[in-house]
């Protein structure tokens, strides 16, 4: 389901594929609220199922509703003093309401969701953000393609929580100990389906008192699921260990950015989930934010685009046993000419099943299509030129690069505040549109 929404200087758009799997397991949504003075997105990308995650935004967009309007608003007019721990509180509540609602559901079995929202006040540039698990936030520069800042310096994107991370290793293992009285620690190994330059870790509760593991906690370190995940806990450790990891996993992290500085520059806002970096087909959010604002230009460029990704470090290492001489080479004409159709070609031929291989294939006829409706023009419009094309394209691109993961993302662009910027997107050439045939 793609579409998009144009509200005074505010547009909305998304998109969202199944990519390489059999269904499709996310949910979004988004809000713009007294023409485009409150706008919310929010991602939910789901595990195990698609109704607990499907069922959590349906809760969570009406709570957040319903905390605009008590908080946001008196009187059906905006209030006048929204401060930045208000714009946190909507959010928050929100999320805590929703939460009780997916516990009084019927049993969801072993599935799960992350959650990632923002909410954007626009006559403040306050930027609110709510992170539970690995997809992402960011606020990016449109001009520039880069991630925007804060006042204090600090990048505009939300922390990817996951066990790969010291910090959230540290925080589990702390809390597990005061609970269990040392006796429940967590054992973090590397997925065995991990690429070798991935850091994907599963987490294991173990007793060391019963010299076994208790449970497994799946790779985000922060996610909401089902309570019968968790009724182990109780039959081996009691209620208070039960609560205590049930806490941990769905501890949200809030933070909130000022954006006031970027006045007189169109803005961007993105949600998305973690297939973006599936095989670290978009390995930084800063690669992120370069491919959403400018697709093609991002594209065009084919040793940036495979740079650091699991598939380029397949083509160094293991060409000769992946891929035969039959396919280009990444130096010779031919790849250089159609990047993205060689690179096709190499995913199809290692793709495991038929369904990632079709995913493989229907992703580079979407994007054929694209290129070939702008073939007349010699470039792809900019994302502030045509923001849904854009993001259209975006969720494409890791499934193309060898991720095997759903895709969703929404986006806000906020172009009130660009009317002085210089118009370096709208100049900017792309590369040449290139062929559209697989080599």
């Amino acid at each position: 389901m793609m579409q998009s929404t144009t509200l005074a200087s505010i547009q909305m758009a998304h998109a969202s594929i199944t990519g390489a799997r059999e269904q499709n397991e996310d949910a979004s949504g988004r809000l713009v609220l007294h023409d485009g003075e409150f706008v919310f997105i929010w991602v939910c990308d789901g595990h195990g199922g698609a109704k607990l995650a499907a069922d959590f935004s349906a809760s969570f967009q009406q709570y957040l509703l319903e905390g605009s309007k008590e908080h946001l608003f008196q009187h059906g007019v905006p209030c006048a003093d929204v401060t930045p721990d208000t714009l946190a509180r909507v959010l928050q509540s929100a999320y805590d309401k929703a939460v009780a609602d997916v516990d009084k559901a019927i049993f969801f079995g072993q599935q799960g969701t992350t959650v990632s929202a923002a909410l954007l006040h626009t006559r403040s540039m306050t930027l609110a953000t709510l992170q539970l698990g690995d997809s992402r936030i960011a606020a990016v520069d449109v001009c520039t393609g880069t991630l925007c800042t804060d006042e204090r310096g600090e990048p505009c994107v939300t922390t990817s929580h996951d066990f790969s991370d010291p910090l959230q290793q540290e925080r589990y293992n702390r809390e597990l100990a005061r609970v269990s009285q040392g006796d429940l620690h967590l054992d973090f190994q590397r997925r065995p389906d991990a690429a070798a330059i991935e850091k994907r870790f599963k987490a294991k509760i173990v007793s060391k008192s019963m010299n076994r593991i208790i449970m497994t906690l799946v790779e985000p370190a922060g996610t909401l699921e089902d309570l019968a995940t968790y009724q182990c806990l109780v039959r081996s450790h009691g209620q208070e260990v039960y609560q205590a990891v049930v806490d941990l996993q769905r501890k949200t992290e809030i933070k909130v950015w000022s954006l006031r500085h970027y006045q007189g520059r169109p803005l961007a806002v993105f949600a998305g989930c973690d297939g973006f970096v599936s095989k670290k087909a978009l390995p930084t959010p800063e690669r992120w934010a370069q491919m959403l604002t400018n697709w093609g230009a991002y594209t065009g460029n084919h040793d940036s685009l495979l740079s650091d990704t699991v598939l380029e470090d397949w083509m160094v290492k293991k060409d000769g046993q992946l891929w035969d001489a039959s396919f280009a080479s990444r130096d010779s004409e031919a790849f250089q000419r159609n990047p993205l159709g060689h690179i096709c070609d190499r995913v199809r031929n290692v793709a495991p099943d038929d369904d990632w291989r079709m995913a493989v294939a229907y992703s580079y006829r979407c994007v054929q299509e694209v290129y070939a409706r702008y073939l007349h023009k010699g470039r792809l419009p900019s994302f502030r030129e045509n923001p849904q094309l854009n993001v259209s394209l975006g969720v494409h691109l890791p499934v193309l690069l060898g991720g095997d993961d759903n895709v969703t993302l929404e986006a806000m662009f906020i172009e009130e505040f660009g009317k002085e910027c210089a118009a370096a997107n709208a100049t900017e050439e792309n590369e040449s549109v290139r062929g559209a045939v697989c080599a």
